[in-house]
């Protein structure tokens, strides 16, 4: 049976900042690159991040599936989810990998930064930050 698996798991992109014409790019999803030691039988779940939101005038834009931050304000765009496995159950304790989403594009204030990627045992690389918007 497979007891290694080689991973190689990006999380989610930001949304874009928009506001008519003018738009402010999101930072992109951490990458982890690893060695999964695993059991013949077990059972992993997966979880993709989901893309940010684009903003524009509208407040509370949601965030990526999989933790990626909402907006407060208006034209931000959102953060990206994270991508994770998971073993012994569903809870977020039980993650094993995660590749942090991107910060969101900001809309005219202070740029978001993108989450971390981990385990310390894998090549990380950690999420992008979105462009400081326009003033």
């Amino acid at each position: 049976g497979i007891t290694n698996l080689c991973i190689d798991a990006s999380g989610a992109s930001g949304g874009n900042a928009i506001n008519g014409t003018l738009q402010d790019s999101a930072g992109r999803g951490g990458r982890v690159e690893c060695n999964l030691a695993v059991t013949p039988g077990q059972v992993l779940s997966i979880y993709v991040g989901g893309r940010g939101t684009d903003g524009g005038f509208v407040m509370g834009v949601a965030g990526g599936y999989n933790g990626g931050g909402s907006t407060g304000y208006y034209y931000g765009g959102s953060g990206g989810g994270a991508t994770d496995i998971r073993t012994g159950g569903t809870a977020l304790a039980n993650r094993v990998i995660v590749a942090g989403g991107g910060g969101g594009g900001s809309g005219g204030g202070r740029p978001t930064t993108g989450g971390p990627s981990g385990p310390p045992w894998c090549r990380r690389r950690p999420g992008g930050t979105g462009r400081r918007g326009w003033s």
